[in-house]
């Protein structure tokens, strides 16, 4: 019966564990391709242009890891740059060449909205409140915008770009996962890596 009953708590570990690590925020992306480019990508370096470390840090490390998974080979910029506010043109220029990138993904940061949805909890408190009362609840919704654009190096120029909104992510990781998902998703339709 011991064994039983620890077998039934590990089982109700594994459970919530994997129910916790796979679910994610909703993400919507929407994207434009150069079409007239048609190289794969093997090798990029991943840049989150983010003030906030924390942020930064999942948004290359969950990018990074999903292009891996995909046969691509991703660097975080914060393995090669230093942290801080600013990254110099020189500083990024030298990484890429000295790396033989041929791809370099900069993500930044589009701005946080934040709208609130009423409900009234009966259609009497529905009816009531057109009179001015209220009695019902209110949701709060965030939804983050990223921008990621993925450069050539050959060409020098951007060869695909997109814009994802996420829908109420709990923190930094999961909102970072949902987005490395839709982009790597995307990047593989296009045909941009493997």
């Amino acid at each position: 019966m011991k064994i039983l009953n620890q077998a039934g708590k590990f089982f109700f570990f594994v459970m919530i564990s994997v129910i916790m690590f796979s679910c994610t925020a909703p993400t919507y992306l929407t994207n434009w391709r150069d079409a007239n480019y048609t190289k794969k990508f093997n090798k990029i370096l991943v840049v989150a242009l983010i003030k906030d470390l924390e942020f930064r840090k999942a948004y290359e490390e969950k990018v990074s890891l999903a292009l891996i998974e995909d046969s691509v080979t991703a660097i975080k910029s914060l393995n090669l740059l230093p942290y801080k506010d600013e990254i110099s043109k020189a500083d990024l220029e030298k990484v890429v060449v000295e790396g033989k990138y041929d791809g370099l993904m900069i993500l930044k940061y589009g701005g946080t909205t934040t709208t609130d949805v009423s409900y009234n909890s009966s259609y009497y408190d529905y009816y009531h409140s057109w009179y001015g009362g209220y009695g019902g609840y209110i949701e709060r919704h965030k939804t983050v915008k990223m921008e990621t654009i993925l450069f050539s190096v050959e060409k020098k120029k951007p060869v695909w770009a997109g814009q994802t909104k996420t829908y109420d992510a709990w923190n930094a990781d999961e909102l970072a996962q949902s987005i490395a998902v839709e982009i790597v998703a995307n990047l593989k339709q296009e045909s941009l890596i493997k």
